[in-house]
């Protein structure tokens, strides 16, 4: 399973694979692994911090926390690529 999911992505998902619009993949689980590897990769900014209540609703507390808004998925793929072929 592990080579097969490695050559989907080594065919599919490197940068450079399919650069038509939409083809870009959500990187939901490897962006918080990325921001630990460098986190240069990722575009970061001090926001307000929050909590959510027993009504589902989100109220402001104190103090601030550093949020992560946007991510350079090339890098993050060429590692991932570099790490697989290493394998």
């Amino acid at each position: 399973m592990g080579d097969l999911l490695a050559r989907l992505f080594l065919t599919k998902v490197r940068p450079g694979a399919d650069e038509s619009p939409g083809a870009r993949r959500v990187m939901w689980d490897m962006a918080p692994i990325a921001w630990l590897i460098d986190p240069g990769w990722v575009s970061t900014a001090t926001a307000p911090r929050g909590q959510i209540g027993a009504d589902h609703r989100w109220s402001p507390i104190d103090g601030e926390m550093v949020e992560a808004y946007q991510i350079n998925d090339a890098p993050v793929y060429s590692d991932l690529s570099a790490r697989l072929a290493d394998g």
